[in-house]
């Protein structure tokens, strides 16, 4: 998080264009995202069944390496995805799909731990397990944008993007922090005083809410939209994706009624 926090000092200083492959964006976002969801998984892991310490260590060192290779490459002023430029940048990009699959399978092997049980109490489990599905969700996405971009550069043709204007990486990004927005809204109404009932019911309109944006962000890939192009279609799950969210807070906000009087 530092080192993405570091590189916004070097965009307003430096400044590259925010949407270049060779861009400040990259180790920024790279390295807040991945920062953050570390943060997440490490109390995620806390609250599942014990195990041995290589999962930790396999999500740690993945994920470090990978936002360093990426830094590297940006200070050299090349891409860090889909290089097939010199030797040693489609091996630095070979290194970083082998660490995204070691950084997924771990991911993976956590959410299965959560299902089988988790020491929270059971708003903040149901947040983690959903949390959980979303990243994992979030990661075959981001497999398929590789394979993708890959067959793509083979053919001649731009990597990252589909039609005449959809944004592959959208979809991979849009539900990655679900980890860590499921469980800070529960930690935001029990604040509010919500009763449990209350807690995951407004839970269940905030996944819906994330499943429905998912759902958006391919929509709009897959037809070839920019992120925000308005579309009928489009605009009916962004629509969706709000009103769930709007009953998420409704949730939280109603009072049981009081007892009536004589």
């Amino acid at each position: 998080m530092l080192l993405g926090a570091a590189h916004l000092i070097m965009q307003v200083a430096y400044p590259r264009d925010w949407g270049s492959p060779i861009g400040w964006r990259k180790p920024i976002l790279f390295g807040i995202s991945t920062g953050s969801t570390l943060l997440s998984l490490a109390w995620v892991i806390s609250k599942s069944p014990p195990r041995g310490p290589w999962l930790p260590w396999a999500l740690a060192g993945a994920s470090v390496i990978e936002v360093l290779i990426i830094t590297v490459q940006t200070w050299r002023s090349v891409p860090a995805h889909f290089n097939q430029g010199a030797v040693l940048d489609q091996a630095l990009g070979s290194a970083v799909d082998l660490l995204l699959l070691i950084l997924s399978a771990a991911i993976f092997v956590v959410w299965r731990r959560t299902l089988k049980g988790t020491m929270a109490d059971p708003d903040y489990t149901q947040a983690i397990r959903w949390g959980m599905a979303f990243l994992v969700l979030s990661c075959g996405f981001g497999f398929a944008l590789v394979a993708y971009g890959t067959a793509r550069l083979w053919a001649g043709h731009a990597p990252d993007i589909v039609g005449p204007a959809g944004v592959p990486k959208f979809v991979h990004g849009i539900v990655v922090h679900a980890v860590q927005v499921l469980p800070a809204w529960v930690w935001v109404i029990r604040l509010m005083g919500v009763d449990m009932t209350g807690r995951l019911t407004s839970l269940r309109y905030a996944v819906l809410s994330f499943a429905l944006l998912a759902c958006y962000a391919l929509w709009q890939t897959l037809n070839g939209y920019a992120r925000f192009h308005p579309n009928p279609g489009g605009t009916l799950l962004l629509a969706a994706t709000a009103a769930c969210g709007m009953l998420a807070i409704f949730v939280c906000l109603r009072k049981d009624p009081g007892p009536s009087g004589p």
